[in-house]
């Protein structure tokens, strides 16, 4: 091989680890609210499927969903804090999206209702933001 040949494939070398998707699957521990008020007759998820979470580790950052009997659930689970699963993907060692998969062990149904995620006055980072660091 060439010595251009080995440039370029040490290049790709160094590159490659930055660029590749990376998955992991971490447990966040949230408290939650039932979201009957976040109905939208536009989807198909009926108000009692919406539940609002709020992570344990920073109560101003939350994340709406919507899953099938979800509220009704929740009540009758009785937990006011539980353990949500997430599947979190990035590159760079940065978050670019994530998803709740369960909530105590309970695969989350789509229902057809959406969903959303923020913080309330707060600006910083929220705990799924440090999901490829080893320490929050």
């Amino acid at each position: 091989m060439k010595s251009s040949g080995w440039a370029v494939m040490l290049s790709l070398l160094c590159v490659a680890p930055i660029s590749c998707t990376r998955t992991v699957q971490l447990t966040e521990q949230m408290t939650w609210e039932c979201a009957p008020g976040e109905y939208n007759p536009g989807y198909y998820a009926k108000p009692d499927e919406y539940v609002r979470f709020r992570f344990v580790e920073n109560p101003h950052c939350f994340e709406l969903e919507s899953s099938k009997n979800f509220c009704a659930e929740m009540k009758k689970a009785g937990h006011s804090v539980v353990n949500a699963e997430y599947k979190v993907w990035g590159y760079g060692g940065e978050v670019h999206g994530f998803t709740m998969l369960a909530v105590d062990g309970r695969p989350l149904e789509n229902v057809g209702g959406w969903g959303s995620i923020g913080s309330e006055n707060y600006a910083g980072r929220c705990p799924i933001d440090y999901a490829f660091e080893g320490n929050k």
